[in-house]
């Protein structure tokens, strides 16, 4: 009896493991009459794919689905207490305490080019209120922010507000390119990898709001709405310039 029992038990992997393979052959015989049809359809996407990043189509795509697809971040939003204060999120690739991400310590200045190849420095706006905004065409929640920094750029102007929008991954061919899809009613400037690690910028957008002595007053990680971002802009509206 005990034998029998062994046996079996030896048996059934055994069993198991020929049913297992009998389907997966079955499986197989049945996609190999249809395999010919997967490799052109793989090789259609692929082109299509292909022309798509050569027009800078893709963009396009992800601002479409922005807009239907549900935003993450509002629905962890919707579950916040409502009266829970607002909080700075640190970029977690930064060290901590790093000099791009402590508030009340000077911004870095940095050298940039405008789309139109003219220079520019961040030192040039001492006296405004900065946004610093770290984007890229290809970022869908950098896409969703771009009318609030619009609008602010628009009403807060005269205050001594300016927005500057800076990618360190996209020519100024192509953002003037996105440009003619999604409309940037503010300053657009060019950096390379140098000037994102200045910042410690490991996730887009990430954003600086510099007051008008020239220091990062506060550092946000992620898409916001306009009114987070007014919320700690104008206070320091009412800041003297220095000299004043």
């Amino acid at each position: 009896m005990l034998s029998a029992f062994y046996a079996a038990g030896l048996s059934i992997p055994f069993l198991l493991t020929g049913l297992v393979l009998n389907q997966f052959l079955g499986f197989y015989s049945h996609f190999r009459r249809h395999l010919h049809k997967v490799e052109v359809a793989s090789g259609v996407l692929l082109i299509v794919i292909g022309l798509m990043v050569a027009s800078n189509s893709l963009t396009w795509v992800a601002g479409v689905a922005a807009r239907y697809l549900p935003n993450a971040e509002n629905l962890v939003r919707q579950d916040a207490p409502a009266d829970a204060a607002p909080t700075t999120t640190q970029n977690s690739t930064a060290p901590p305490n790093s000099p791009a991400t402590s508030a009340g310590e000077p911004a870095p200045d940095v050298e940039l080019t405008t789309t139109d190849g003219r220079p520019l420095k961040l030192s040039e706006l001492r006296g405004q209120v900065v946004l610093l905004n770290f984007w890229a065409t290809w970022c869908v929640p950098c896409r969703s922010e771009i009318p609030a920094l619009n609008a602010m750029e628009k009403d807060l102007s005269a205050r001594g507000f300016k927005v500057l929008g800076v990618t360190t991954s996209d020519s100024a061919e192509v953002v003037r390119e996105y440009q003619k899809d999604v409309r940037q009613d503010y300053a657009v400037a060019l950096g390379d990898d140098g000037v994102a690690s200045k910042y410690s910028v490991g996730v887009l957008p990430t954003t600086f709001i510099i007051d008008r002595r020239g220091r990062i007053r506060e550092t946000i990680i992620g898409e916001k709405t306009r009114a987070y971002f007014e919320a700690r802009i104008k206070p320091l509206l009412e800041e003297q310039a220095p000299g004043d």
